[in-house]
């Protein structure tokens, strides 16, 4: 990391309320500090982070950065990172940190004799849910579906509602602390211990992560000699981010990824084409039909709208375009953006809007967001591995314009149940648009091909038969 020219005073601020500067401590242990008359809390965000001193014996700037590679990668103040970022993200602060693995949460599953036991880990999951954790929520469905015992792991306790959730479908949560993927560090011993006890404890048999970016708990299952499932919804030789992140080409990622699972379970089948043999299961991400089953109605003006987190890579830019656009050519077409009011957002919102679009916020659940409009707009700027919000929209009766990246052709029948765009076209969008403005009749007749396309494709049956398949080659090769 760099050192830093400029220091915001709110950054100075945050520091001192942080208790992880102790401002006597640091000028005691940095006696310079003194002699160059610097306030010690400006001293470590200006040079002190860059000579790796710490700001305290509770924090270890190292430590932080050596674990947390991105963050030395991005060259942000490590303690600045934690306080605004990092605490809230669980990241470790030191290599020597305890890992607590008391905290239990039951279950109202009771544990079936002789069933299979499964400890499925999650990432994290703030108080706003987005597609990773509602595809969890699936995957711990089709697993109780199946009958086998569930076990949950999530990294924190943050969102009581979704812990709810998961408790209606397993056994038991345990709340144990690990990291993501950092790329060339090393495993963390002490999380990979914690989680061999917690397999051994437990009886596990088959350990099953939720995306390629947890490493401690497959590492766990091999030292422990169990299965290890991956399942895999990043998109590797498309994510430039991801690449750059775990600092290896997408040949690497996904060799590291195959060499730790047994089983690699693939979310779309463009995911699955990363990964060759016979261990590679499809399991799509499914909607269930019957939460979208709702009436499209249309009214004098038609309601084009996006549901996604609002960020940059979501095309949030392109939709108030091909909303400006649209204000001229077809003025009986509306627009929503259906997501956090971020900072992004506010930024667009303070700078001025098409008199026709509307950021209505955050939807509690995908069935209020879909409800909202009458087709559904994907703009992504990056290649989605599945597409949900297409997916959902396509249940819900609307069809979907979409960018054709990714794995959302796999969705979407183009002609019949929405249009694919080449990506960053928004006239061709705009065209689309003002043809199912001039021709409304159009929009249920594609609504209805696209739910019944997702019907019979990808309903959650279609999660549990694969999930099944899965278990049953792991459990008949230990009963051999």
């Amino acid at each position: 990391m760099n050192p830093i020219i400029s220091v915001d005073e709110t950054h100075i601020q945050l520091i001192r309320r942080s208790g992880l500067f102790d401002e006597r401590w640091y000028l005691r242990t940095y006696r310079d500090v003194a002699m160059l008359e610097m306030d010690p809390v400006e001293h470590y965000l200006r040079l002190g982070a860059f000579l790796e001193r710490d700001p305290s014996p509770k924090f270890s700037t190292r430590d932080y950065l050596f674990i947390n590679d991105d963050v030395a990668f991005a060259g942000i103040n490590p303690l600045l990172h934690y306080v605004t970022v990092g605490q809230r993200e669980g990241r470790f602060i030191s290599l020597e940190e305890d890992i607590v693995t008391a905290e239990r949460i039951a279950g109202r599953i009771p544990l079936k004799p002789g069933a299979p036991n499964v400890l499925l880990c999650a990432h994290d999951a703030q108080q706003q849910l987005f597609g990773g954790e509602r595809s969890f929520l699936d995957m711990a469905a089709a697993l109780y579906a199946i009958g086998v015992n569930v076990i949950v792991t999530l990294p924190q306790k943050n969102n009581v509602a979704y812990i709810d959730h998961l408790a209606s479908l397993c056994s038991e949560i345990r709340i144990l602390k690990y990291p993501m993927w950092r790329g060339q560090v090393p495993c963390m011993e002490k999380v990979v211990a914690a989680f061999e006890l917690l397999i051994r404890e437990l009886g596990i048999d088959i350990v099953y992560v939720n995306t390629i970016m947890l490493v401690e708990p497959q590492v766990a299952a091999r030292r422990a000699g169990v299965a290890s499932f991956c399942h895999v919804r990043e998109l590797i030789e498309d994510d430039e981010h991801l690449m750059a992140r775990i600092r290896m080409s997408a040949q690497e990622i996904a060799a590291a990824v195959r060499a730790r699972s047994t089983h690699i379970i693939a979310n779309s089948r463009l995911t699955a084409s990363m990964f060759a043999g016979n261990d590679v299961i499809y399991a799509p991400n499914v909607v269930d039909s019957s939460i979208f089953d709702i009436p499209n109605t249309i009214g004098e003006r038609i309601v084009f709208g996006m549901i996604s987190s609002n960020l940059p890579k979501k095309g949030i830019h392109d939709l108030i375009e091909i909303a400006r656009l649209c204000e001229v050519c077809v003025p009986q077409a509306c627009f929503v953006a259906v997501g956090p009011l971020n900072d992004y957002v506010e930024a667009f919102i303070e700078a001025g809007l098409p008199q026709n679009l509307r950021f209505t916020g955050y939807a509690a659940t995908p069935r209020e967001a879909v409800a909202q409009m009458n087709v559904v707009l994907s703009l992504s700027h990056f290649s989605e591995s599945f597409g949900r919000t297409v997916a959902e929209g396509l249940a819900a009766r609307r069809p979907v314009i979409a960018y054709a990246r990714g794995a959302v052709p796999e969705l979407l029948q183009n002609g019949e149940s929405g249009y694919l765009i080449e990506p960053g076209a928004v006239e061709d969008v705009v065209r689309k648009i003002e043809y199912l403005v001039a021709n409304p009749e159009r929009i249920n007749a594609m609504g209805q091909a696209g739910r019944d396309f997702v019907t019979a494709n990808f309903a959650p049956s279609a999660l549990e038969n694969a999930l099944e398949t899965a278990v049953r080659s792991v459990i008949t090769k230990t009963l051999e």
